[in-house]
């Protein structure tokens, strides 16, 4: 199987990390951290069903022009900004593995969205274009990605690019490997419970694996979650 790489960007396409030599291994002996002494503090924010609607007739979102930003979700991030967190959007993009679409797809989606915002910013957008083995796809337990959510890779890897302690970082997600992840790199997280499909499987997954989660920490939508946590 052809390795992809990992990709992490900033929101001016720049490459903060790239990882070509395994799919299965994150290296972090040429990571240096890139804003030391500024800020403090990170937001980890899923994507779809977080910040843009999810798709309905396609499985993934693969266009620009389908990018729909959830209501309140610019003011969340503006929010953010404001307070002086680190927004790092962290998304499982298996797409690009089955060849539906390709990283240039992505980046510009990634516009659409920042244009979205209006005064809102994210800083960086960390993306797994790996297999997804949950749906399907047939490869070797050697050959999974140690990003791909619930696995923490995306997580630790922003972390450790921006020098930030587990203890500043939560993570908001709409899917039980969102809290996955977060439960997996050891940081809080926080269960947005967006109305989509999927909603009744997922809060029904959480309630189940992450009590606490589902019990302290759902929020109806990322606005209402940003300003209660930071």
């Amino acid at each position: 199987m052809e390795k992809t790489p990992h990709y992490h960007l900033n929101i001016k396409g720049d490459i903060l990390f790239e990882n070509n030599s395994s799919q299965n291994s994150i290296s972090f002996e040429k990571l240096t951290p890139i804003l030391p002494n500024q800020k403090k503090r990170i937001a980890l924010i899923d994507r779809d069903g977080v910040i843009v609607e999810k798709a309905q007739k396609l499985k993934y979102l693969q266009r620009a022009e389908d990018m729909k930003l959830i209501p309140g979700a610019p003011e969340a991030i503006q929010y953010l900004n404001k307070k002086g967190i680190l927004v790092v959007l962290v998304t499982n993009q298996p797409g690009i593995y089955k060849r539906q679409f390709t990283r240039e797809d992505l980046y510009g989606m990634t516009a659409v969205i920042q244009k979205g915002l209006g005064q809102g910013k994210i800083d960086a957008v960390f993306f797994c274009p790996h297999a997804a083995p949950t749906e399907g796809d047939n490869i070797s337990q050697e050959e999974e990605c140690l990003c791909r959510k619930p696995k923490p890779g995306m997580l630790t890897t922003a972390m450790k690019l921006y020098g930030i302690d587990k203890e500043n970082a939560i993570m908001f997600g709409d899917f039980a490997s969102d809290i996955g992840a977060a439960r997996n790199a050891e940081v809080t997280a926080a269960f947005i419970a967006t109305k989509h499909d999927e909603f009744e499987a997922m809060q029904q997954k959480i309630q189940q694996e992450y009590p606490e989660v589902f019990e302290k920490r759902q929020y109806l939508h990322l606005l209402e979650a940003v300003k209660d946590l930071f």
